[in-house]
């Protein structure tokens, strides 16, 4: 049977038993509702539904038929309630993510006009309900609706801004949704959205007078319904009203034991939420909740197979120990089958890479030779079993080669890839990770081993070699940005005069995305640098990411987060971040045609890496924009501009040790030679690639792509973009 069939086969059963619960009990809102008796308190109702959405969503139902009887006043002139008119979202999010025991509740308010009251979910934004969550569908309208707020459901082109900051900041953390949802889930206080006749929101906490009342004991029943059907142990109420809501409701009905916890609301109207993503996950650390949001998945009930391959892992960390190895053990998967085995040989070949992951590796490498198989494909499907979490070599080494899943035991608390290092942050991947498989076990060995004295150890300096490329890649990023800080700081040290009126420095009012980019996919040294000019309005301005139009940045650059206001903001090129509507012509060609080209942004960034000269967007007050080569005055404006970008792209070339430098368009093109030529740069290849921009005649007659098909073929540089 489908989801959609059980879905719809709930739903009859959970209204014909709220029918016959409706007919023997009055609906409106009296002591028969709100029982005296301690025992009774939490109960809407008597009859055993079969599963917790049914009981769920049976709360739901009840608590709407309540709220239809309140008579709301004025400020109140619009109600929407997306529990409704959005009803199959909502059962959709209920039956996928809330359908056994959750740890953690974080209660909202009420829905947003752009977020739950256009997908029924809570917080729900609709490119990350739809692209993350996995949740779309038709989305009704509500009874009355007001025509500056309308629901246009998944077609909706307006951004909850709220939403889109918390589920991209668990997005983050947790990788999958699923890793989420596997200890908490989001619930909305109330259900209502209420508005004024122009639009503006009426919150809960605004009403006054009976409706008030009413609204309170309504919503605060359902509230303690869902606790307990959840078996919620912490509360975290996003916002001071959710707060204070779910104290009044667990102090109220004696439910010991439940902790209450406070997290400021994401609203982009709260104080200092321009921060709120750094905050929160400072905070969520403070209360001890960040253990809770990982991308690892700790095993609590393991299948007959991860039982049995985890012992035969455990077996090789045994044989390890007795041949005084650090005893950690592995196997790989394919097909069901053990096609590579392993442990530590680390003091056995005096060699610090010889890990029992590594040892693996080299195996399947030799299955394939002698299978024929293509490597990649094989290792697409390889499942990882492997007795303490990968180290960061092993971590980076896994990734690079795509593997499936990991399966560990024991944490590696002393050279973890995830545990010390987060190796994903600067490898991209897909691996799915478990830990926690016979985590005791692995963990005595461990133990066993450093009781005694290791004899053939390496050398620490020796041992060390293991994590220098990681230390590496962090030295590289954190070099690359200080590069970038200090040509900030002299850059506000010239004067620009008119016609330039406005100044927009991306690098550092959109740092977050900036830093995010260098850390993702600049933290390698690259053989060809693309070299743009500078942020155009609708792309970098916007994102902070070099040709980073919205979309693609978003969608396949995979890098998104909050973006400030610039200093002084044009009101003919507003910042609007992530948000922004307006694609980035120069954008979409480049992207568009290396996404064709490379498939995944690994495949393009393995070997290159794309900069801007200069970090400036020039800008008159009607948005119009300037390029550094159009500055006249003062006469030494340009002249300081070029020293100040030439030493920062001096730097970059030799950090990154780049021997090909692609000129996008001929500004570039110069600059990059003229620094080159003064510093003796000779092995450095300078080349010159058309720009994408569609103010470039030659690009209104042939298709710019074709251009660069025939610049990657004639300078021979196909091989890098495969």
């Amino acid at each position: 049977m489908s989801l959609q069939s059980k879905l719809k086969r709930n739903l009859e059963s959970i209204k014909q038993n709220l029918s016959q619960i409706n007919s023997e009990q009055n609906s409106e809102v009296n002591s028969k509702f709100f029982r005296n008796n301690e025992s009774d308190r939490c109960t809407f109702y008597q009859n055993p539904y079969s599963s917790i959405p049914e009981k769920f969503i049976a709360i739901i139902f009840k608590m709407n038929t309540m709220l239809k009887e309140i008579s709301f006043s004025s400020p109140v002139d619009y109600i929407y309630n997306p529990t409704e008119y959005a009803f199959n979202n909502l059962s959709m999010y209920i039956h996928k993510y809330c359908s056994s025991p959750k740890e953690i509740m974080f209660l909202g308010m009420n829905p947003g006009p752009w977020g739950m009251s256009q997908t029924g979910v809570p917080f729900g934004e609709i490119s990350i309900t739809r692209d993350w969550l996995q949740i779309s569908g038709p989305v009704n309208k509500p009874p009355r609706e007001l025509s500056l707020r309308p629901v246009d459901g998944f077609n909706c082109t307006r951004t909850e801004v709220s939403g889109k900051r918390f589920w991209g900041l668990f997005k983050e953390l947790c990788g999958t949704a699923d890793n989420f949802f596997q200890y908490a889930f989001t619930y909305n206080y109330c259900p209502l959205a209420l508005m004024k006749s122009d639009g503006k929101n009426v919150t809960p906490a605004d009403i006054r007078g009976p409706a008030s009342k009413q609204l309170i004991q309504i919503c605060d029943q359902a509230l303690c319904e869902v606790l307990a059907l959840m078996n919620v142990k912490i509360v975290v109420g996003v916002g001071r009203y959710a707060e204070k809501r779910a104290k009044t409701v667990i102090d109220e009905h004696s439910m010991q034991g439940l902790q209450v916890l406070f997290l400021t609301h994401p609203s982009p109207r709260v104080v200092g939420s321009e921060h709120w993503h750094e905050n929160t996950i400072k905070h969520l650390q403070d209360l001890d909740l960040l253990k809770y949001f990982q991308k690892t998945i700790y095993i609590k009930k393991m299948d007959a197979k991860d039982s049995e391959y985890m012992q035969v892992a455990l077996n090789y960390a045994k044989e390890a120990l007795n041949a005084q190895e650090v005893p950690v053990g592995c196997i790989f998967i394919y097909k069901g089958f053990i096609i590579a085995s392993g442990r530590n040989t680390v003091n056995e070949t005096k060699n610090a890479t010889r890990h029992a992951e590594f040892n693996c590796i080299d195996q399947v490498y030799e299955y394939c030779r002698l299978n024929n198989l293509l490597v990649d494909k094989v290792f697409q499907t390889i499942d990882v079993y492997v007795t303490v979490e990968p180290c960061i070599m092993c971590a980076a080494a896994l990734f690079e080669t795509g593997i499936r899943t990991i399966v560990y035991g024991c944490k590696n608390d002393r050279f973890g890839g995830e545990t010390v290092v987060n190796v994903s942050n600067f490898v991209e991947n897909n691996c799915k990770i478990k830990g926690g498989l016979f985590a005791d076990e692995a963990m005595e060995l461990l133990k066993e081993f450093y009781k005694g004295v290791n004899p053939n150890a390496p050398k620490p300096n020796i041992k060390d070699q293991i994590f220098i490329f990681i230390l590496k890649i962090m030295s590289l990023q954190g070099e690359f940005l200080d590069i970038v800080k200090e040509m900030n700081e002299k850059l506000k040290k010239i004067k620009f005069l008119e016609p330039i009126e406005y100044i927009y420095n991306p690098t550092e009012y959109a740092f977050h995305t900036y830093s995010m980019y260098i850390e993702k996919y600049g933290s390698t040294p690259k053989k060809i640098m693309f070299l743009g000019m500078n942020p155009g309005r609708w792309g970098m301005v916007q994102t902070g990411v070099p040709f980073g139009g919205v979309s693609v940045t978003k969608k396949w650059l995979k890098i998104s987060g909050p973006v400030s206001k610039p200093v002084h903001e044009s009101p003919g090129c507003r910042v609007t971040g992530f948000d922004h509507n307006t694609f980035e012509i120069s954008s979409r060609r480049f992207w568009g045609f290396f996404r064709k080209r490379c498939k995944t942004p690994k495949r393009f960034f393995k070997n290159a890496f794309i900069y801007n000269y200069c970090p400036l967007a020039f800008l008159k007050k009607n948005g119009y924009n300037f390029t550094p080569e159009e500055i006249k005055e003062p006469s030494t404006a340009l002249k300081e501009l070029t020293e100040i970008c030439d030493e920062a792209l001096y730097k970059l070339l030799l950090l990154l040790k780049v021997e090909i430098v692609v000129g996008i368009g001929r500004f570039a093109e110069k600059r990059a030679r003229a620094v080159i030529r003064e510093h003796s740069m000779q092995n450095i290849r300078v080349i010159y690639l058309l720009h994408p921009s569609s103010r470039v005649e030659y690009n209104k007659k042939v298709k710019w792509a074709d251009t660069a098909n025939r610049f990657l073929r004639s300078q021979g540089l196909c091989q890098y973009f495969k």
